[in-house]
């Protein structure tokens, strides 16, 4: 495909110069594309790394704690971790 092919924008594509032409923009601004990931996806990373150390026992004995923790906090551990869903999308 020649750039003066290209530049018409008004051609029809089969589905491999589709692909072609996503893949192209896709891999020139990659950095763009990291760093809008990277933003979104960081408040998810960091609530669900909140959520496992919070909720996770540390030992066996502990376990009983856990789950009187959830029976307690049940409303507040399903609107943290739907929230992070809902943030994430």
């Amino acid at each position: 495909m020649t750039i003066a092919e290209s530049a018409n924008l008004y051609t029809f594509l089969s589905l491999g110069q589709v692909f072609k032409r996503t893949f192209a923009i896709c891999i020139d601004r990659l950095d763009i594309y990291l760093t809008i990931s990277g933003i979104v996806h960081l408040p998810a990373i960091v609530l669900m790394v909140l959520i496992v150390m919070a909720l996770a026992p540390v030992a066996q004995d502990a376990i009983s704690g856990h789950v009187s923790f959830m029976k307690e906090y049940f409303a507040s551990v399903v609107t943290i971790v739907y929230l992070q869903m809902l943030i994430s999308m």
